[in-house]
């Protein structure tokens, strides 16, 4: 079978299974696969046989070197959260025999303006893989605080107005954020009780410890798919996240979900314009804020959510797009196949 070298962060390799379900398990029965770890750094991959292998970068866009040598043989799989800060004049300047698989709308655009060849996939979770959420035991909310997307106030005035019997709560944030998003919380938010979690060893174990949860909020403010929450949805839990892709992708609000508010003031404009010139090397990384803010949300709105009917709607979306997912693998196939 041909061999396809994957060029990955260590992270997804040992840590997350993101790319082996988004590349390596649907194309398995037609390729062998080669993982290497790679951190984006421009001189540290070796020169390569350009006879010997296809060549798949994951989040990370290749390095110019490779570009400029072998376009032809590269395919880039780009997540929306580590690009979105990319202006459409960046993506104008990869080189046209490149080849990108859009897992989002919003990559599937840029990558088409700049003229790159693009396949448009959207990918879903099998619901029949999971034990579909029950709500005969209360509402029970899954809550891991990632990245600092809410407060400890947020958490307890929304445990509050959704009635929430039960909070499950993971403390441990993602590597890159700051320490000062960090909180626990005690056992009791007014009337929820809440269980802290612990660190899990494997996605067993944390589906062990997380069956019992029917309500959900995507941890991120952004994400290239967003596979927890998509677990989340196939299970028929009702996902609440902020209104940003991936999520509003998937999430019709008030439909299959709910979308959090987010409104534009000036604090949020200094901060996204300290934020962007930040992650282009320009200035210093801006001092942390929650995402999200309570004087932002409808919160009677919330309160009204018939939530048992938004993850039963959720459920049967995923059932539909499964089944899309899958027909369009031979389809994802091809476009690696094509050189």
């Amino acid at each position: 079978m041909p061999l396809i070298t994957v060029f990955s962060l260590e992270w997804h390799i040992n840590r997350s299974d993101a790319f082996r379900d988004l590349l390596i398990e649907p194309l398995q029965p037609f390729f062998d696969f080669e993982q290497i770890g790679w951190e984006g750094s421009e001189n540290s991959l070796e020169p390569v046989d350009i006879n010997f292998s296809r060549y798949i970068f994951c989040q990370l866009p290749p390095p110019q070197s490779w570009l400029q040598r072998i376009p032809e043989k590269i395919i880039w799989l780009p997540m929306w959260d580590n690009v979105e800060y990319r202006r459409q004049k960046w993506w104008n300047t990869l080189p046209k025999a490149l080849r990108v698989v859009a897992f989002s709308d919003a990559v599937y655009q840029r990558a088409r303006h700049a003229g790159l060849k693009t396949i448009h996939l959207k990918y879903f979770k099998n619901p029949e893989a999971f034990t579909p959420a029950n709500w005969s035991n209360g509402r029970v909310l899954l809550y891991w605080n990632r990245t600092g997307l809410i407060s400890p106030e947020f958490l307890e005035r929304l445990c509050t107005t959704l009635h929430i019997d039960k909070l499950l709560f993971r403390s441990q944030t993602d590597p890159d954020v700051a320490k000062s998003s960090t909180f626990q919380v005690p056992h009791y938010l007014g009337n929820t009780q809440v269980e802290t979690l612990p660190v899990f060893k494997n996605r067993q174990e944390y589906f062990d410890a997380t069956r019992d949860a029917n309500v959900f909020i995507a941890p991120r403010k952004s994400e290239g798919v967003g596979m927890a929450f998509l677990e989340a949805m196939a299970r028929g839990c009702a996902v609440l996240a902020l209104d940003r892709g991936t999520m509003n992708e998937y999430i019709v609000s008030g439909e299959n979900g709910y979308l959090f508010k987010r409104k534009w003031s000036a604090r949020r404009v200094i901060h996204t314009i300290q934020d962007k010139l930040a992650h282009q090397g320009i200035g210093a990384v801006p001092p942390f804020v929650f995402t999200l803010r309570e004087k932002d949300q409808f919160w009677r709105e919330i309160e009204m959510l018939n939530l048992p009917s938004l993850g039963a709607e959720a459920r049967r979306q995923h059932q539909i797009g499964y089944k899309r997912w899958q027909s369009q693998i031979l389809d994802y196939t091809t476009f690696v196949l094509d050189f």
